[in-house]
């Protein structure tokens, strides 16, 4: 099944908001809404670091984000798998590669299913050293 990319143009320009060092705005997460994985949206974006975008991982869903981590000024994207999330409804991979796509550039990918210890400081081992900053 293809994927269907609603509000693309939002998607785009909040994933460009995050990029971009002229924008305070520095995560943003989209998701499948009500759990239809053929569809994909934008669900929240803000300035207010991985504290911020923690609170809008939701235990019943699976996610994808993107957050610039201000100590390295470094990207990592992340691949929410909810707590709550059937483990035969964590198999979304076949859009996972079209999905990544769209929040390039990033240093690191990293997949979690847990809100525990999730720190700017945890994610830091996960991300390769380019020169791109945020």
């Amino acid at each position: 099944m293809s994927l269907c990319i609603k509000e693309r143009e939002s998607i785009k320009k909040a994933i460009s908001e995050v990029h971009s060092s002229s924008s305070d705005t520095n995560w943003v997460i989209c998701g499948h809404p009500q759990g239809r994985r053929t569809e994909f949206s934008l669900v929240a974006s803000g300035n207010g670091g991985i504290d911020e975008f923690s609170t809008h991982l939701d235990d019943n869903h699976v996610m994808y984000g993107l957050v610039c981590l201000k100590e390295s000024s470094k990207f990592i994207f992340v691949r929410w798998f909810g707590a709550s999330v059937e483990l035969t409804n964590r198999t979304y991979s076949s859009h996972a590669a079209e999905i990544a796509v769209l929040f390039m550039p990033y240093q690191g990918w990293i997949d979690l299913s847990t809100k525990v210890n999730i720190t700017e400081k945890s994610l830091m081992p996960q991300q390769k050293q380019y020169s791109l900053k945020c």
